[in-house]
């Protein structure tokens, strides 16, 4: 087993965070082996963002499809010569290792034999093998697979693999014009539908290679879906962050303004959340840029409280349009313009003000 310069184990351990109500996330604690790992950078994710790219004609609408694969890091098989990276804890009690049939006169680790969530490189790892799995059943091609940063897919069949998340979205044309007030509905989906035999053949995919799928989380050729912190409305023809989630966020910045103190710190991170906010229209991104340095000015000054209004005044409810003329008489050009006049206004008014 490796040892450190001072011929201490170089041992992990293992601790919980919270999954869901009746279940914890398995933690592998591996910090003292990956100091001396190199990365590999095999990972090249896609983003909700991706869909900020996709374009339906008037006469389109967009569903997807999703899979979880359950407990995805456990069940990576290690290389033999590989496990004695993996060492977890203390030596184990010698009548522990007689009842395994060991011999109790030598030390014994226990080791894991598959990968973990805690490896270094556990998510390189992971992508690359979901992403092989998945292409060895057709999916995930040139033409289709997104990848934030890289060209928008030219099908009409989108597909990206997110570590142990798959997600298949599918344009889908009618014969006339989809109407936006709400009355649309859908027709059934078919088994022969293109979007509906690529989930199949996933499905296939992760049986042959003995990968266990999350059901309770699939979910087939729906319009309304959530994918890698996006929400996508297939028929509105819109995606953007969570309305849930942008409630909360507005919820915790009233919260800290009616308090009337924040910090630097608490800033910072309520800044991170807009960050995914601003990521699903590109003039909010300038937005950011533009008064990030403001703001830190302000709270550097001790003006916490108007960077936080102005803050307050961020484009929670945006979302980007898919498909052109969606938004009926709203423009999101018109009303980001408008949107910096005001803003322009305040940031006059609060200068005056408090600096």
């Amino acid at each position: 087993m490796p040892r450190d310069q001072f011929g201490n184990f170089l041992s992990g351990g293992f601790f919980c965070v919270p999954k869901n109500e009746d279940e914890d996330r398995l933690i592998f604690d591996r910090r003292p082996e990956n100091s001396t790992m190199d990365r590999v950078v095999w990972a090249r994710l896609p983003s909700g963002a991706c869909f900020n790219r996709m374009r339906l004609n008037p006469n389109q609408y967009v569903r997807g499809s999703g899979d979880d694969l359950r407990n995805f890091y456990y069940t990576l098989k290690l290389p033999d010569e590989w496990i004695k990276y993996n060492s977890v804890g203390s030596t184990i009690q010698a009548s522990v290792v007689a009842a395994a049939g060991g011999d109790a006169s030598v030390p014994h680790r226990m080791c894991l034999r598959v990968l973990g969530m805690g490896d270094c490189n556990a998510c390189d790892i992971a992508q690359a093998t979901h992403e092989a799995v998945l292409q060895s059943a057709g999916l995930l091609t040139e033409n289709s697979k997104m990848v934030y940063g890289d060209p928008a897919p030219r099908g009409d069949v989108w597909e990206g693999a997110y570590l142990d998340d798959l997600l298949i979205a599918c344009k889908v044309d009618m014969d006339e014009a989809i109407p936006l007030d709400g009355s649309f509905v859908p027709p059934v989906p078919s088994g022969e539908d293109i979007d509906l035999q690529k989930a199949a053949a996933a499905e296939k995919a992760y049986a042959d290679a003995g990968l266990e799928r999350a059901v309770h989380k699939s979910f087939r050729a729906q319009t309304l879906f959530k994918a890698w912190g996006a929400e996508i409305d297939g028929i509105q023809g819109v995606v953007g962050a969570p309305l849930l989630f942008r409630q909360q966020t507005w919820s915790l910045i009233q919260q800290v303004v009616l308090l009337g103190w924040c910090n630097k710190k608490i800033l910072q991170k309520i800044w991170d959340m807009f960050v995914l906010f601003f990521s699903f229209v590109g003039r909010c991104i300038v937005c950011n840029i533009i008064f990030t340095n403001t703001l830190m000015e302000w709270v550097n000054a001790g003006a916490v409280y108007p960077a936080l209004f102005v803050m307050s005044c961020g484009p929670l409810l945006f979302t980007c349009p898919l498909l052109s003329g969606t938004c009926g008489k709203f423009s999101p050009l018109f009303f980001w313009q408008q949107m910096q006049l005001q803003l322009r206004e305040v940031l006059v008014w609060l200068n005056s003000r408090f600096l």
